[in-house]
């Protein structure tokens, strides 16, 4: 009973919180995004408006993403990112992101479902930003589409420039947040 008994505490001291989370970042696929739904009628809004209260939604789906995309954006996974001349230009100047986790950034993958570029859809061409940091500095990562060929790029959003190493880490904002008032749903079925 000693394991039993464990988690029954755990769930009794989690009831008697008096915190609730007022919010909810909802990371995922289509299903996420609500493509299809019409206005009001997407799961997020729907998630809403069953908790009520002013519950407020963060909708951070992104159509035909796979789960480890996904989980990638929202600091689950790890990002490692090598740009064009291993260096970042000076504040608000981008430079291309040339790999990902060692992956190409522009080429799609043999393999669909270890696809690693982390804003990538092939629902559609929209542009797409991640904020993070990379070697201490606050960056954006940004995803467009030119002529059906993906680009990733790289700007400093702070700093005078400086060098990057093949490979350096890249954590989201996201990641790096305190996220006690809220809750986080992954609606992806990929």
């Amino acid at each position: 009973m000693g394991r039993l008994d464990d988690y029954l505490q755990r769930i009794h001291r989690l009831e008697q919180l008096t915190t609730k989370a007022t919010a909810s970042d909802i990371a995922g696929d289509s299903t996420a995004a609500g493509a299809g739904a019409e206005p009001g009628d997407s799961f997020p809004e729907q998630l809403a408006a069953l908790i009520g209260n002013d519950f407020a939604i963060n909708n951070m789906g992104i159509g035909g993403q796979k789960s480890g995309q996904v989980a990638m954006r929202i600091g689950a996974k790890a990002i490692y990112l090598t740009v064009s001349g291993d260096a970042i230009p000076a504040n608000g100047n981008a430079v291309t992101i040339t790999h990902i986790n060692g992956d190409s950034a522009t080429a799609a993958p043999s393999v669909p479902s270890a696809d690693v570029r982390f804003l990538t859809t092939a629902s559609n061409s929209s542009t797409y930003t991640l904020d993070g940091w990379i070697a201490g500095i606050k960056c954006r990562v940004t995803r467009t589409v030119n002529n059906g060929i993906e680009n990733y790029t790289l700007t400093a959003l702070e700093g005078t420039g400086f060098r990057c190493l093949p490979g350096s880490l890249f954590v989201p904002d996201y990641a790096l947040q305190n996220h006690s008032d809220r809750e986080l749903w992954d609606s992806s079925r990929h």
